[in-house]
């Protein structure tokens, strides 16, 4: 069988060099920068080299210290969270006790009273009312 060309097709097109694979993955972390996308592509790459039963790529050290690389430039710095103190949790709390009221009622009800957990989502404080004989909850009813 002849493909577009006129040439056979019993020409392979693996392997490439680790060259080629090497300055796709600066191409790739360039346009993308991400190093998931680098990565994906090695192993994705390795792969396929396993599926012909070749040597995968990835294991070459050309290969191996370039990703390395990418993976140090394209890391992002982890960002530390602000510790929840005591003074935000008093003002939260603080405006008045109604609001603590209904703030300890839309955390509680939801777990005693088996509700789904997209009623919990849909659940908003202005739901929950207090009257002469308790607390009434209103929620939307599932569509079935």
């Amino acid at each position: 069988m002849e493909d577009l060309h006129g040439q056979g097709r019993d020409k392979e097109c693996l392997p490439s060099a680790g060259l080629h694979l090497v300055l796709y993955m600066q191409h790739l972390s360039e346009s993308t920068e991400s190093k998931t996308a680098v990565e994906e592509s090695v192993h994705a790459l390795s792969w396929l080299y396993g599926l012909a039963g070749l040597q995968p790529l990835g294991g070459s050290p050309l290969v191996k210290t370039t990703l390395d690389g990418l993976q140090c430039i394209l890391a992002k710095p982890k960002v530390q969270k602000e510790p929840v103190m005591a003074d935000m949790l008093k003002a939260m709390v603080a405006p008045s006790l109604r609001e603590f009221r209904l703030l300890l009622a839309v955390c509680l009800v939801p777990f005693a009273g088996f509700m789904w957990c997209d009623e919990l989502v849909k659940l908003r404080c202005a739901d929950v009312t207090f009257n002469a004989e308790g607390m009434m909850v209103q929620i939307e009813s599932r569509a079935s």
